[in-house]
């Protein structure tokens, strides 16, 4: 009566008292049979979880509200509770399983068509003109069979996008803003489209390098969009789940830290500049002079011969600080290891390189700060926020993929047809906990196992009783020794009573040994 209302206590007992509820759900797990015993069954009763329909009621718009509730309030012990838990197993297996299979098919259909297209072409240069196009063209479809494979695949991938897309625009205009919600949305809707541009493309034959540049960015987001599609399933995608949040985490302490990196990259490409000996000789003889006294790095390109007009032979890793974005990149290789300090600071320094470092005090300050705050500092804290404390990223990721099964299979539940609906609605599960015997081969073979073993199992039982007897005189004998040290103490306690058939001897603590010899007489 008081379901979908404000006073109903289930929800109560979720939002203020979730330990309560815990001990609730409790209630509804039975256990039938013994639990040794091969019919020993646990019944799960959902009807605290969902409200039973008739064959006749309609499906609820709603069905997973209170698992819904639960992860809106991150009630996490609710959420791995064994009802719970047995709840969405069931659902799963009724017909979320059967769902992502097909459309983990169809996205692996796709990932394999975009990839044999992609690797078939091979990347040609620039061309502006269409008849150099239809020679490179000529030159990709060596041989009519190459073509009517890399046709019949492109045809296969824009019916497939052409459908998908399709689908995607009428979950568009159902659900409104809710489709937005969804990263995953975003992702499978532009994988889709870029694939309907990049197949049309191929069956057109038209052929250039923007085509092969969109088919490896194609080609890379249909892998990236499988890997998603794994997370559905249970048991690979803990690890799919625990892979993004870590790589968000990484990548918030990125932003912070980037900072410090392109403060390095952008001293180093001002620390490591070559002045341009081209621009040096189209100036007069006055504004040398001017040059070479204002900037002590140009004076070298006076004693260089008038009619040389090409740079000076500067090393690989100097050219790359020339330039401010490939400043940036060498200086996210060093982050990584890559440092080439000899080549960078040792032989401008002290070698036989002509080039000469402008500013050696500040240039070894810094790039020994550098190899402290960026690859040791920076890295190795990183690698600690990442999986330093790998049980709570394993707990947060198993919420997180439960939250997302929650969502998934409420959305997906009243979609289904009114008959499926009412034959996959169970309110009862009953779950074998002990598989039977497999064979009968199988249980000779065991009992064959049990009867050579079973004079060990005696003589190990025996050796445990005499052990167990021993204990229990020990027992006894420090009772009575404490009794007697509290009564010589004259500590008044509650009076004590002996058990017959203790030798007096050992009660007063001496002759042991005697005293025992005499008891087991």
């Amino acid at each position: 009566m008081l379901e979908n209302t404000p006073q109903c206590p289930i929800d109560g007992f979720i939002r203020d008292m979730p330990t309560m509820c815990g001990l609730v759900l409790d209630q509804y797990i039975k256990e039938i049979g013994s639990v040794n015993s091969t019919d020993h069954e646990i019944v799960y009763d959902f009807t605290i979880l969902q409200r039973p329909v008739s064959a006749n009621e309609p499906p609820q718009k709603d069905p997973m509200r209170r698992m819904k509730l639960m992860v809106e309030l991150q009630r996490g012990e609710l959420l791995v509770h064994p009802l719970c838990t047995a709840y969405l197993e069931r659902k799963w297996t009724a017909y979320g399983r059967w769902v992502q299979l097909i459309t983990t098919t169809y996205f692996a259909i796709l990932m394999a068509g975009i990839t044999s297209l992609v690797v078939s072409h091979n990347p040609i240069r620039h061309v502006e003109t269409l008849d150099r196009i239809a020679r490179c063209s000529d030159l990709i479809y060596t041989s009519p069979k190459k073509l009517y494979m890399i046709t019949v695949v492109a045809a296969v991938v824009l019916a497939l996008t052409c459908a998908d897309i399709s689908i995607k625009l009428w979950q568009l205009f159902s659900q409104r803003l809710e489709y937005f919600k969804e990263m995953n949305n975003y992702l499978e809707f532009l994988l889709s489209l870029l694939a309907l541009v990049y197949s049309a493309l191929t069956l057109a034959g038209h052929i250039t390098h923007q085509h092969s540049g969109l088919g490896v960015v194609v080609m890379f987001l249909a892998w990236f969009n499988f890997l998603l599609q794994m997370m559905r399933f249970g048991h690979v995608g803990i690890f799919v789940v625990m892979f993004l949040n870590v790589f968000a985490t990484v990548g918030k302490c990125l932003i912070v830290f980037s900072l410090v990196f392109v403060a390095f990259a952008l001293s180093f490409h001002v620390l490591f500049r070559i002045p341009e000996y081209k621009d040096f000789v189209k100036l007069t003889a006055e504004d040398r002079a001017k040059v070479e006294d204002c900037f002590t790095a140009h004076r070298r390109f006076s004693a260089m011969a008038p009619n040389n007009t090409e740079n000076t032979n500067v090393a690989m890793e100097l050219q790359s600080f020339q330039y401010i974005g490939l400043s940036l990149f060498k200086t996210l290789m060093m982050m990584l290891g890559e440092y080439e300090h000899t080549a960078t600071v040792i032989e401008p320094l002290i070698g036989d390189s002509p080039i000469t470092l402008n500013f050696p005090i500040i240039t070894l300050l810094l790039y020994v700060a550098f190899v402290f705050l960026l690859p040791i500092i920076i890295m190795n804290l990183l690698i600690g926020l990442a999986v330093g404390d790998i049980d709570n990223v394993r707990k947060s990721a198993v919420h997180r993929l439960i939250s997302q099964q929650v969502y998934w299979l409420a959305e997906l539940e009243p979609k289904l047809m009114m008959v499926c609906h009412a034959k996959l609605y169970q309110p009862y599960w009953k779950r074998r906990t002990k598989r039977a015997s497999a064979s009968l081969g199988m249980n000779e073979k065991v009992a064959e196992v049990e009867t050579g073993e079973q004079t060990t199992t005696y003589s190990v039982l025996r050796d445990l009783s005499q052990h167990v007897e021993s204990v229990n005189y020990q027992i006894k004998l420090q009772t009575v020794r404490m009794a007697a040290v509290v009564e010589k103490l004259e500590v008044k306690t509650n009076e004590y009573t002996l058990d017959e058939g203790v030798y007096p001897g050992v009660l007063l603590g001496a002759n042991e040994h005697s005293g025992k010899q005499k008891r087991k007489s």
